[in-house]
């Protein structure tokens, strides 16, 4: 997945290629169950990056497994994710929300899919366990990352979590979806 258009038609809505030249199987088409795995991943990436902005993580019940859940279920229907286009080709989809959670949310979620957005989270998320390293990590990412400003807060929104088994589970969901977004 790539992002085709980012801030050119409002700055909360994106443009993502589901799939590009790289992954399209051409004449033989895109498996209808491939399709459906990768929006299904998006769809878990922007509810977890909602619930994070909107500072409602705390919705998730601990006694949940995060990553059996479908986190969608758990925003309202104008929380959720929109598709407000969708196009052949590549095929892409604009992705849009109205509220101001879901703009906040669309926004950190274009980041990563630019290297260097995807890069540094990839990099924080497995840098936790060095608080020290992270500090330098973080300023670096700061000046380094102007554009992954979004995905820094969501992930200082994860360090807020007050369980520590809950804000391990929420980062290795957040990490195990980026790594599959990634390799797509």
């Amino acid at each position: 997945m790539e992002v085709n258009e980012y801030g050119s038609l409002r700055p909360h809505i994106v443009r993502i290629n589901i799939f590009d030249r790289k992954t399209d199987d051409g004449p033989a088409g895109v498996p209808a169950q491939e399709i459906e795995r990768r929006i299904h991943a998006l769809r878990q990436l922007y509810a977890l990056t909602f619930l994070l902005e909107a500072d409602r993580i705390d919705d998730v019940s601990i006694a949940q497994e995060l990553s059996e859940i479908d986190l969608e279920q758990i925003l309202n229907d104008d929380e959720r994710l929109r598709f407000l286009a969708t196009g052949v080709g590549s095929f892409w989809v604009t992705l849009g929300n109205l509220t101001d959670a879901g703009k906040r949310a669309i926004i950190a979620i274009a980041g990563m899919f630019y290297e260097d957005g995807r890069q540094a989270l990839l990099k924080h998320l497995r840098a936790q366990a060095e608080s020290a390293e992270l500090d330098v990590q973080k300023k670096r990412m700061e000046l380094d990352f102007a554009k992954a400003d979004k995905v820094l807060d969501l992930l200082d929104r994860i360090e807020k979590i007050r369980d520590p088994a809950f804000k391990a589970t929420v980062r290795s969901v957040l990490t195990k979806i980026c790594e599959f977004l990634m390799l797509q």
